[in-house]
C-alpha cells in the first residue's frame, strides 16, 4: 500500500517537473528566436504551465470543472502575454486589456463539454455576458465610437440591469437536477410487496 501510493506521488512530481521543463524551455528558446530578454516570457511561462496543471488535475484528479475553467483562463491568458512578449502582436497591452473579459466568457466553452450535471445555459449565459462586455470595452479602447465609457455609463446605465435580468431569467428556466435523474425516476416503478396466502398484501 505504501509503495504504490509512493509510486503515485513520484507519478505527480514526474509529471508537474515534465510539463514546467517542456514549457519553460520551448518559451525561453522562442525568446531566443526573437531576440527578447528571458524574464519578458517568464509570466507567459507561469501562466501557460499553470493552466496545464489546471487541466491534469481537473481530468486526472479531482474531475471537477472549475479546474477545467481556470486551465482554459490560464492558458489563453498566456498566449497573450507571450504573443505581447515575443512582439507578435503589435498593440499595446493598455488597448488589449478588455481581452481578458471575452478570455473569461471563452473558458466556458471547455466546461460546458465537460460538466454534465449542471445545465448549458448556466455556462453559456455568463460566457455570452464576459465575451460582450469584452466586446463593448474594446471597442471604447480602440475609440470606435466618439464618446466615452464614462458617458456610456452614465446615460445608458439601464441597460446593463436590463442585461441581469435576462440572464438570470434564461438561467431559471433550465432544471438543475442532472437529466440522468429525471430519467431515472421516471424508470423506476414502485415496488409491489408479495401478496400473502390469503391474497392480501
Amino acid at each position: 500500500m505504501k509503495n504504490s501510493l509512493h509510486h503515485f506521488w513520484i507519478g505527480r512530481l514526474l509529471f508537474t517537473l515534465g510539463v514546467t521543463f517542456t514549457i519553460l524551455g520551448s518559451i525561453l528558446c522562442l525568446s531566443i528566436v526573437k531576440g527578447v530578454s528571458k524574464l519578458v516570457v517568464l509570466p507567459a511561462a507561469f501562466f501557460l504551465i499553470l493552466g496545464a496543471l489546471f487541466a491534469y488535475t481537473a481530468v486526472q484528479v479531482s474531475r471537477k470543472s472549475g479546474y477545467l475553467y481556470f486551465s482554459a483562463f490560464c492558458f489563453q491568458i498566456g498566449l497573450l502575454v507571450l504573443g505581447l512578449a515575443l512582439q507578435i502582436i503589435p498593440i499595446p497591452f493598455y488597448r488589449l486589456w478588455p481581452l481578458l473579459a471575452i478570455i473569461a466568457g471563452l473558458s466556458f466553452i471547455p466546461v460546458i463539454r465537460f460538466n454534465k450535471r449542471k445545465p448549458v445555459a448556466v455556462f453559456l449565459v455568463p460566457a455570452i455576458a464576459f465575451v460582450g462586455i469584452g466586446v463593448v470595452l474594446l471597442i471604447f479602447s480602440f475609440h470606435v465610437v466618439d464618446f466615452s465609457f464614462r458617458r456610456f455609463l452614465i446615460t445608458w446605465w439601464p441597460l446593463f440591469l436590463l442585461i441581469g435580468g435576462l440572464m438570470l431569467f434564461l438561467i431559471s428556466l433550465f432544471p438543475f437536477e442532472p437529466k440522468e435523474v429525471h430519467k431515472k425516476q421516471r424508470i423506476q416503478r414502485p415496488h409491489k410487496r408479495p401478496l400473502s396466502k390469503d391474497g392480501t398484501e
